[in-house]
């Protein structure tokens, strides 16, 4: 996060908490910056929901019973996401009667059925007693802005979107309708602040798909539709192939990864992203090269515990590209620890609780005031 006019750069061998909490107010105080936000499995994962290394685990359990060795070897040496590529990749290229791996093409269509009913299954199974969305939902709700706060996430659940509607936030998700809602890519491409939607409705696009997202086989012309409720016993429409996949199903994961690399494209923007590992070097790239071309839109990253060391590698030489964890901080270009000394909200025994997804969202929901953290 590079330092805003007027305001001194970091300096010193330690990093000031509060210092970096009043900056993070400020780079949001005007009306005009474009607000974006990308959560990864870490921030679900703090209600207890399965990461994906764990969902990969609860997948090939509950499948394995049916499909024995056809899903070990699918899984062997890949998560979860890298088994499901595979998978449709194998089925694109089979004709009728011919196998590979042990799989046919029909074998193939009722795994894929299986492990997505199987992804459904673990997130349900988990009964969540708190949200800790629901700051992050109280915080964009709140916003008042000329462009509408866009939140990217790679997570299959609909955590926030349920925090949102607990708040009484109003949303778009690219698609329209209730029961059976129809993808619109019309509404999703182009610039925001021209779009027929105003800007209090906030964005929410699902880059990896959704637990209530299903692919629809009775159209002429198979599509992905979304639901009012989990699919149940039929193809969730979850992670994109990276191969060859009927384009009626990618629709919605090319235009929404089109709109993240175009978003960041854009400038004077600001970028939160929490739960992230920076597991997908196609995001990273989108990511760094927004850092690189955009110097003025600053990046700030949360890391929970430790900083990726290519992640930090970055961070070194991009000073727009701010990441913190509870321990040190790469801040404007130079990696430090934190400064001894509470901050209310902020900083506690020396460790930063805004690395903790669900204290960044309830400081988030505090509107980030200036004032409340000087």
């Amino acid at each position: 996060m590079s330092a805003p006019t007027g305001s001194p750069a970091p300096t010193g061998r330690t990093h000031d908490a509060k210092e970096f909490a009043a900056e993070l107010a400020s780079q949001q105080a005007s009306s005009e910056r474009r607000l974006r936000v990308l959560l990864g499995a870490g921030a679900s994962r703090s209600a207890g929901l399965p990461d994906l290394a764990g969902l990969s685990r609860g997948v090939l359990a509950r499948t394995k019973p049916d499909f024995g060795k056809m899903v070990e070897g699918l899984f062997h040496g890949r998560n979860l996401e890298q088994a499901l590529t595979r998978l449709r990749r194998i089925a694109s290229l089979l004709d009728a009667g011919e196998t590979f791996a042990e799989l046919g093409v029909t074998d193939a269509q009722a795994l894929e059925k299986a492990m997505t009913e199987a992804i459904v299954q673990e997130i349900l199974a988990v009964s969540t007693s708190s949200n800790p969305y629901e700051g992050l939902a109280t915080w964009v709700v709140h916003q008042e802005r000329r462009n509408p706060v866009e939140v990217f996430t790679l997570n299959y659940d609909t955590l926030f979107e349920t925090a949102l509607e607990d708040v009484a936030g109003a949303y778009f998700d690219g698609f329209v309708g209730v029961l059976e809602g129809a993808f619109r890519p019309d509404l999703v491409d182009g610039d925001p602040s021209q779009a027929p939607l105003p800007a209090f409705i906030a964005r929410v696009w699902k880059l990896h798909g959704s637990i209530n997202w299903k692919v629809d086989r009775t159209a002429a012309v198979p599509r992905i539709i979304r639901l009012g409720q989990p699919v149940v016993g039929e193809v969730a429409a979850i992670y994109p192939s990276e191969e060859k996949y009927e384009a009626s199903r990618r629709v919605p994961f090319l235009v929404l990864h089109d709109r993240f690399r175009r978003a960041m494209a854009e400038p004077e923007s600001l970028l939160l992203v929490a739960g992230y590992s920076f597991g997908d070097q196609h995001l990273n790239e989108v990511i760094y090269n927004a850092a690189l071309r955009n110097p003025r839109s600053p990046i700030i990253v949360f890391c929970h515990k430790t900083i990726p060391d290519a992640l930090a590698d970055r961070a070194s030489t991009l000073v727009n590209l701010t990441v913190v964890s509870e321990t040190e901080a790469i801040w404007s270009g130079r990696r430090a620890p934190w400064a001894g000394g509470d901050v209310a909200e902020v900083l506690e025994a020396g460790k930063l609780v805004l690395s903790d997804f669900p204290r960044l969202s309830m400081f988030m929901a505090r509107g980030i005031d200036a004032r409340n953290v000087l």
